[in-house]
């Protein structure tokens, strides 16, 4: 659990206006002080792109491989969600590690910013381009290279779509775990880089549970490979863990070694309508200290709810809602969702099953949230705390405690039987008081979730908005930590600058 040292630098940062760090309060309000390459170019002195490098850049990957265009240097440089603020100045599609190779060495002498970016799906900012330079796209390298059912492995390049990679492996029988609301767009690369996760991590873990080695290009233009096919391996220093979830801060992915599983026989799906969050948030917690093993468990709130039904879907209004998966053989299947369904009933839940059509459209539901929810307010922040799951009844209500102190509208969900939940704030204006209270309330809810022993990022990452709450996070020495080994693996500080520090 985090000290007060760590809780009193998140006080730090909701401190009255006029204070020093307001203009620190986190990343939306850092960005709207300024352009961000004027404020840090000055501390890294970067280099601008100029047509000499643009000739350059056609040289090594061809120039219908290189674009200007307002069209495309626009598409390479929004963020999904929110307003982080960054615009490429090149675009360039690779189609090889050698190409990676040679354009990330021709950056790092020039101190030119390379972003690396997928499809541009991550929420924080994480594939924006804060300091100019250039976009290195994976559209290009997007190739399964090896699906081995005997050693339940798929050797992919970076720019493969998650659900491309599930639609081939379900033809053999297998799938790769790690669900992403956004996986019908997601890219591999991207999920490596943001150690993803989604519905099934409560049962089947994260991204990085599944990368079992990496090929990686560094800023200095060398290509080193990292980790083995073994299922196991005691080979020292950890150096696949450390990139994965790196946010392309240290290199660029250029294959990646996955490992599998065998589709499960059989899926069952139920929903528990609560009369409250707080009877939902404490069903959750019976359910995984329970023999059942969900392989998902989303939690919905009142407003999710009025929403989805609202949308067509097959949803009905209430306090909260469980939306829970099981799978496995079809006898297990059945056996945990029975013993989820007892639980849900003896916290005076209204539990019903779900088949067919109408569980896809339950789950489809699930899956529009995001672009549902981006609807309500002209300026969301979009929360992704994690908790123990102990901590689960508590910070529900202390979120909602917090929303109605501050004034301020909040829709929550997320993958509740792992702590995780998507705390909506919505501004209701994009004016600076509507915003400044917005803010205030997301710093205390973040106060609240380190605490609780929790994690400011549970899967979306810290990109550009989150890079404020590190040290809060980490304390002041590990941060030092992490800028070292940065230092040493990218001593240019080319590699997607603006993320992860707070400076």
């Amino acid at each position: 659990m985090a000290g007060r040292t760590d809780v009193a630098a998140v006080s730090a940062i909701i401190k009255p206006a006029g204070d020093r760090s307001t203009t620190l309060r986190f990343a939306h309000t850092a960005f709207i002080a300024g352009p961000p390459r004027a404020r840090v170019a000055a501390q890294r002195r970067y280099s601008r792109v100029e047509e000499a490098d643009l000739r350059a850049l056609r040289d090594i990957v061809g120039p219908e491989n290189v674009s200007t265009r307002g069209w495309d240097l626009a598409v390479s440089s929004a963020n999904a969600i929110g307003e982080v603020e960054g615009r490429a100045e090149a675009v360039v599609w690779p189609a090889s590690a050698e190409e990676v190779s040679e354009v990330l060495r021709y950056c790092s002498e020039r101190g030119i910013p390379v972003t690396p970016r997928g499809s541009g799906s991550s929420t924080s900012g994480n594939a924006t381009p804060v300091m100019g330079g250039i976009v290195i796209s994976t559209r290009r390298m997007n190739r399964i290279l090896e699906v081995s059912r005997e050693d339940l492995l798929a050797v992919v390049e970076p720019g493969v779509v998650y659900e491309s990679l599930n639609s081939k492996l379900r033809e053999l029988g297998l799938f790769f775990p790690p669900e992403p609301a956004s996986g019908s767009v997601s890219t591999i690369g991207g999920m490596v880089g943001n150690n993803s996760s989604g519905f099934r991590a409560v049962k089947y873990g994260v991204t990085r549970d599944y990368v079992s080695g990496l090929e990686v290009a560094l800023p200095s233009g060398e290509i080193i490979r990292l980790g083995t096919r073994a299922p196991k391996s005691s080979i020292g220093y950890d150096l696949v863990r450390l990139f994965v979830g790196s946010e392309g801060t240290l290199g660029f992915f250029t294959k990646i070694t996955l490992k599998l599983r065998p589709l499960p026989e059989a899926r069952r799906t139920g929903i528990c309508y609560a009369e409250s969050a707080g009877r939902a948030a404490e069903a959750i917690f019976d359910v995984m200290a329970s023999p059942a093993r969900p392989s998902a468990i989303e939690y919905l709130d009142s407003r999710v709810l009025k929403l989805l039904s609202e949308s067509g879907y097959p949803y009905r209004e209430a306090g909260a809602a469980l939306l829970v998966e099981t799978d496995g053989t079809e006898r297990a299947a059945e056996d945990d969702m029975s013993r989820i369904e007892s639980i849900c009933r003896s916290r005076g839940g209204d539990f019903r099953r779900a088949g067919g059509a109408e569980e896809e459209k339950l789950w489809s539901g699930r899956r529009a949230l995001g672009a549902l929810v981006a609807r309500l307010s002209p300026y969301i922040i979009v929360g992704d705390v994690d908790v123990p799951v102990s901590k689960l009844p508590w910070i529900v209500e202390e979120i909602y405690g917090l929303g109605r102190e501050a004034g301020v509208g909040l829709v929550v969900f997320g993958h509740a039987g792992d702590g995780n939940l998507h705390v909506n704030i919505l501004a209701g204006g994009r004016d600076p008081e509507s915003r400044r209270r917005a803010e205030d309330l997301y710093a205390r809810i973040i106060e609240r979730t380190i605490e609780a022993g929790g994690a400011v990022a549970g899967e979306h990452g810290i990109g550009v908005e989150k890079r404020g709450f590190m040290e809060a996070q980490h304390g002041r020495r590990v941060l030092e930590l992490m800028r070292r080994i940065k230092e040493v693996i990218d001593p240019s500080w080319i590699m997607n600058p603006g993320k992860l520090f707070p400076d």
